[in-house]
């Protein structure tokens, strides 16, 4: 549910209208707006330096929120005109990818990774619509997965945009030094 909404929303004519080619999906978050579940799709930019674990990750500058299970976009909005990132430089690097928690990884093993964390939140999405089984382990593996996949230097955005969601999966402090810094 949540991989074919994010595939969806990569081929959408919002997208294809409002926010440049060279921004991807970042990982989804879940919410409950308006008494329906909804998924929050940030949407941020990289850029290759040639450099191995040297790609520049930029802020999340767009996002849109769709309810689930229909997909129906219910918000659009570019951070750059939110009062809250009103100092943050969208066009200034904030990061580098790959992160600590992924430098292990190889490609192949990088997306096998993020897709099992997307089929998770699919079956979390399911579980929350329908009241089907979603146990300790499911959440367990979850949280494990989506706190390796975060971009620390996104942990801000993302804890800002959905605090609840954050503060229960996407915690990326056991990969930071005291002063906010990767753990190298």
């Amino acid at each position: 549910m949540v991989m074919e909404a994010v595939d969806e929303a990569k081929k959408s004519t919002l997208r294809r209208q409002h926010i440049p080619m060279e921004y991807v999906p970042g990982l989804p978050m879940l919410s409950v707006r308006g008494g329906e579940l909804c998924m929050i799709l940030p949407w941020l930019r990289y850029r290759a330096t040639g450099k191995v674990d040297g790609t520049l990750v930029f802020p999340v500058r767009y996002i849109t929120v769709c309810t689930l299970p229909e997909r129906m976009l219910v918000e659009f909005r570019d951070l750059a005109y939110d009062p809250h990132f009103a100092g943050l430089d969208f066009g200034r690097a904030c990061g580098t990818f790959r992160h600590e928690a992924v430098k292990d990884l190889d490609r192949k093993a990088y997306m096998s990774l993020r897709e099992n964390a997307l089929t998770l939140m699919g079956r979390l999405a399911s579980a929350q619509i329908s009241d089907s089984t979603w146990g300790d382990t499911d959440e367990k593996a979850l949280r494990e997965s989506l706190s390796r996949l975060i971009e620390p230097s996104l942990s801000g955005i993302y804890r800002h945009l959905e605090p609840d969601f954050y503060n229960k999966y996407l915690s990326v402090e056991k990969y930071l030094t005291d002063d906010g810094q990767n753990k190298e």
